[in-house]
């Protein structure tokens, strides 16, 4: 009978969280020198209620993962141990692949299952393996008992079904082995990337201060929630100057700059599965006062919305126009703009076009300027009080358009996102900037893609880096559960997709303004403002040959005083 000893604290042998087994010429360590490192030693000492390891790939988080689950099983007979992941396949190849490797009188018996996998261990604990892949799946796990819940890949689960499940976190055991009391604990492991990642990211204060998301009625007490983040350089094995780091960091290079920096540096702003791989704040994001300045200069461009109607989800509505701005080679470039948006959850139709008014309350200007509004299709219907009838008659009460539909042909989900996709991924140089994006020794670059967001919108670019690539339908996003940033993403998609992204004809009177203005631009070519300047000569003596009306002729001739004077 083989023989194992645990060590967690290193009284015994110096080594904290070390595996040892006992031969007769004495102990072999089982878990490898470097084990734990910093990162890994921090989510083994976590004593929140909540900790999350989030990382990239080669952070160790799988194995450090399974050694937390088995020194608690032995640390605590008879106690329930259970992993989650999206699928039981996905669980197999990862977690218990490892556990497999180590001897089965320190990992317990495998019992392998379609439904319910477990380790059981000769002091009464148990280690369960099990999927959830649809809130059904979750409730399952009513009734339960468990001492710790550990979710794997967490971001690719939605809060609902989590949240559920930890209402299973409890357990009637009072100490451990050594007689110390045990507290419950939720562990998780996850990248950046997926339904329950925005969520986790705002609990946890992932790349920004914790904080309770706006729609979750939940107690909250930051000091629950721990976020370890691990990056490539803190596992000795990829360290940068060793041959597993470097030939990992030369695979990265031809991934794009987003998904680089999040396998690189941990980042919440790009991942593998990143459904919007071309999007960059630098190159899109405009401050909301300078978009405020194009729009007054082209007041006579049109305002077109775009609404994702939701009472049990959330509703969601973008405010948009189309400017024309001057690129570096004296062209005129059309851009989508995107200057305002709105959110919120279980309004009725009324409340919601009602919400919506109120939020433009004060700005007739703009209301005058709107000439489209793009709807959920499921709003639309034959009957004659439909919701998108009860929203409209709402708006022209306060003299605002009614809805049309938004496209509604077949894939208009897939192409809408594609249409969203490109206008992200071009790229303009600007006659002046007015984005964020530098060159490598900080100078302003002019660099701006076809979609210029407003810095007021904070969904809308919370929502683009978020949304995760579906695997199992191409050109779509996932959307499993009730994430408000889905519905961002489909009210901007109605609003960008639908509207026809053509220029209303400038004033004439406008049209002089602009090319005298272009041509103080002191970074134009002079050929550039020699053109200009010409072209507006022209216009002047073109408005000269007009011939007088015959009222104007009649005023002419009553008063020849004013012509000699």
């Amino acid at each position: 009978m083989r023989e194992f000893v645990l060590d967690p604290d290193g009284r015994k042998y110096g080594h904290k969280w070390s595996a040892y087994e006992k031969t007769k010429s004495g102990l072999i360590r089982l878990t490898p020198e470097e084990f734990p490192h910093q990162r890994q030693l921090e989510y083994l000492e976590s004593t929140s209620l909540y900790t999350m390891y989030g990382g990239m790939r080669g952070s160790g988080k799988t194995y450090v993962a399974m050694w937390d689950a088995l020194f608690a099983a032995h640390w605590v007979p008879g106690c329930e141990i259970i992993f989650f992941r999206r699928t039981l396949n996905e669980l197999k190849n990862t977690v218990v692949r490892e556990f497999l490797q180590l001897p089965e009188e320190l990992r317990g018996h495998f019992t392998d299952s379609l439904t319910s996998p477990r380790l059981v261990l000769e002091n009464g604990s148990v280690i369960h393996f099990a999927s959830v892949n649809t809130y059904e799946a979750a409730t399952k796990y009513q009734g339960r008992q468990f001492y710790r819940i550990i979710f794997d890949e967490w971001a690719l689960i939605p809060y609902e079904w989590w949240s559920y499940i930890v209402g299973s976190l409890r357990t009637p055991i009072p100490f451990d082995v050594q007689g110390q009391p045990i507290t419950a604990q939720v562990k998780g492991l996850t990248n950046p990337g997926g339904p329950g990642s925005d969520t986790l990211r705002r609990l946890f204060g992932a790349d920004c201060e914790k904080h309770k998301p706006k729609n979750l009625d939940i107690e909250y007490d930051p000091k629950d929630y721990t976020f370890i983040q691990s990056k490539l350089d803190d596992n000795p094995t990829y360290r940068k100057g060793t041959p597993a780091g470097d030939a990992y960091r030369k695979v990265l290079q031809g991934r794009p700059p987003a998904i680089r920096a999040a396998w690189l540096d941990g980042k919440w702003t790009g991942f593998e599965g990143m459904y919007f791989d071309n999007f960059s704040e630098d190159f899109c994001k405009v401050e909301h006062d300078i978009l405020l300045q194009l729009m007054a200069q082209q007041y006579w461009m049109p305002v077109f919305l775009g609404i994702d109607v939701g009472t049990v989800h959330h509703a969601y509505c973008c405010w948009n126009t189309v400017v024309s701005l001057p690129l570096a080679d004296g062209t005129q470039h059309p851009f989508v703009v995107t200057f305002d948006e709105w959110l919120d959850k279980g309004l009725s139709e009324r409340g919601i076009a009602g919400a919506i008014l109120d939020h433009m309350s004060g700005d007739v200007d703009l209301k005058k300027r709107i000439n489209r509004i793009y709807l959920s299709p499921e709003t639309f219907g034959e009957a004659s009080r439909t919701r998108a009838r009860v929203i409209g008659d709402v708006f022209v009460t306060d003299q605002v358009c009614r809805p049309t539909q938004a496209k509604t042909e077949k894939n208009s989900r897939v192409n809408g996102l594609r249409s969203m996709y490109t206008l992200l991924g071009e790229r303009n140089q600007l006659l002046y900037p007015i984005t964020n994006s530098v060159d490598e020794q900080g100078n302003p670059t002019g660099i701006a893609c076809d979609w210029l967001i407003s810095s007021k919108c904070v969904h809308l670019l919370a929502a683009l880096p978020w949304a995760t690539s579906d695997p199992e339908k191409p050109g779509d996003i996932m959307k499993d559960g009730d994430a408000s940033l889905l519905d961002v993403l489909d009210g901007s998609r109605y609003a960008v997709y639908t509207h026809r992204l053509t220029m209303a004809e400038k004033p004439p009177a406008d049209k002089q303004k602009n090319q005298l203005r272009m041509m103080g631009q002191t970074n134009a070519p002079d050929t550039f403002s020699m053109r200009i300047y010409a072209e507006y000569v022209q216009q002047l003596r073109d408005a000269q040959k007009i011939p007088q009306t015959r009222s104007a002729e009649w005023s002419a001739a009553r008063h020849k005083w004013r012509q000699a004077k």
